[in-house]
């Protein structure tokens, strides 16, 4: 999904990294951390920008999307091989039953 400059609250990559938790130790979170994120990414996850004339932008909405995209990868990354989720699951119901009525 894209930035939309229209509907999203854009800010600063240094306002973004307010929005960030702060370090185990403590420490804020820097900008240049953000800026990272929106150039290589964190663990193959991108966060969302905009080039707004000479200032790199993103929104709240997207660091929300890249903190969710995070952790969804982070809980695939735990899960155990022979672990199966409720919508995997409930995909497999649904393919069962496609099957049993002949698609």
């Amino acid at each position: 999904m894209a930035i939309d400059p229209l509907r999203e609250d854009l800010i600063s990559l240094h306002a973004a990294a307010k929005i960030y938790p702060r370090s185990t130790s403590g420490r804020p979170t820097h900008v240049c951390t953000v800026y990272r994120h929106t150039a290589s990414g964190c663990h193959g996850i991108i966060l969302e920008s905009i080039q707004c004339g000479g200032r790199r932008c993103t929104s709240r909405e997207a660091v929300a999307r890249f903190f969710q995209r995070l952790t969804i990868a982070a809980g695939k990354k735990n899960r155990q091989p022979n672990e199966i989720s409720a919508a995997e699951d409930v995909h497999a119901d649904v393919e069962e039953a496609l099957k049993a009525a002949g698609f």
